[in-house]
């Protein structure tokens, strides 16, 4: 029976890990196809005009589906060119703000020390709070240095996806029309 009841634990888990890999998959391919959907009307802007003409051998499915990538492409370069500079300006004040927020954090709990004596509150209780506000404020900073460090590897896990997506976008774009057919069939 110990033998069974570990072939069945090992199943589970190998189960478990198929299970998480194909929902990771499925979700791929739901980005995917949301990023087809969302180009579609482009491609079918970037055509219309060979479409109108009865030039579509001028203008193919996938050269507009390429031209569309390009376009989104260089809006997105020229968003992020705009918009960096902004950001890692302020991430600098940021940087250089963190002594300042510091010492104003510092200056507080002195301040809240200095309440004690004046409102003559008991040492012992003097010493609880001071004990929950340093480890309240040792907490917050455990949690913000293991959210920015879950971020980036979550980021870095992530990075192939903004290859994958494209392209399987694109094939899905330059196959809708096969697609649609199959399902009505």
């Amino acid at each position: 029976t110990t033998i069974i009841v570990l072939l069945i634990l090992s199943l589970w888990g190998f189960l478990g890990s198929v299970l998480t890999s194909v929902t990771k998959l499925a979700f791929l391919i739901v980005l995917a196809v949301f990023l087809a959907y969302l180009l579609n009307p482009l491609v079918h802007l970037i055509r219309r005009p060979f479409h109108e003409r009865h030039l579509e051998k001028f203008m193919p499915r996938g050269l507009a589906i390429v031209i569309a990538y390009m376009l989104v492409y260089v809006v997105l370069g020229l968003a992020i060119t705009a918009i960096a500079p902004r950001i890692a300006e302020q991430a600098r004040q940021l940087a250089s703000n963190v002594p300042t927020y510091t010492a104003s954090i510092q200056t507080w709990v002195k301040d809240v020390s200095n309440r004690y004596e004046r409102y003559k509150i008991p040492e012992q209780i003097q010493e609880e709070v001071n004990t929950k506000i340093s480890s309240v404020l040792g907490e917050i900073g455990t949690s913000l240095t293991a959210f920015v460090g879950e971020l980036l590897l979550n980021i870095v896990t992530y990075l192939p996806w903004l290859i994958l997506i494209p392209i399987f976008s694109f094939f899905f774009l330059k196959d809708a029309n096969m697609f649609r057919v199959s399902l009505l069939r």
